[in-house]
């Protein structure tokens, strides 16, 4: 599906930042899981990624099919990126196995 690569194409190349107060609420053990899979994507430097609230806007008008701009809180906004992102990333290897 060509959203599903559009968006990995713009996901693989976002890092994001994710403040303290997001990483408290999704709680540690899912912190170091998203770190594990995510390697390099994700930084505890505000100077060094894009906070999910200052894109998702960006990514919704990107990606409407995909996103919802009711998602308002970081955390569920964290949750639903990387719930497409593995989505996406599923639909590229099965795409790969087909040819």
């Amino acid at each position: 599906m060509q959203f599903y690569d559009d968006f990995y194409r713009y996901a693989k190349k976002t890092r994001l930042y994710i403040n303290e107060r997001t990483r408290k609420e999704i709680g540690r053990d899912t912190w170091k899981e998203l770190l594990k899979e995510f390697v390099g994507q994700l930084t505890t430097d505000r100077t060094r990624g894009s906070s999910l609230n200052s894109i998702w806007e960006e990514i919704v008008g990107l990606f409407p099919y995909l996103f919802s701009i009711e998602t308002a809180n970081e955390a569920d906004q964290l949750s639903e990126f990387f719930r497409v992102y593995r989505e996406a990333r599923k639909e590229r290897k099965q795409g790969r196995n087909k040819r």
